[in-house]
């Protein structure tokens, strides 16, 4: 399992066929999530950490296609548990 210490900001984010999918903005307070940068429509996304298969000196890989993760990605950021 990827640690989210070994997520960088301003790392690259490529999916399985090795083409960048994003940059890493930061990970988010919760430790299991990272938010990307803005895309060129300008919007932030969000992915779990456990998308992220291997880090290496190019980035964070993802353990699936580009396509696939643009469809698991979340626009906003996750929601902490209300506890009543």
């Amino acid at each position: 399992m990827i640690q989210a210490t070994s997520i960088k900001d301003g790392m690259k984010v490529l999916c399985k066929d090795g083409n960048v999918v994003g940059t890493v903005d930061h990970m988010e307070k919760d430790g299991k999530t990272v938010k990307l940068t803005r895309d060129a429509a300008g919007a932030h996304h969000w992915l779990p950490l456990e998308a992220i298969a291997a880090i290496d000196a190019k980035g964070a890989h993802l353990k699936t296609s580009a396509d696939d993760a643009k469809k698991a990605w979340k626009a906003s950021a996750p929601q902490p548990a209300v506890n009543y």
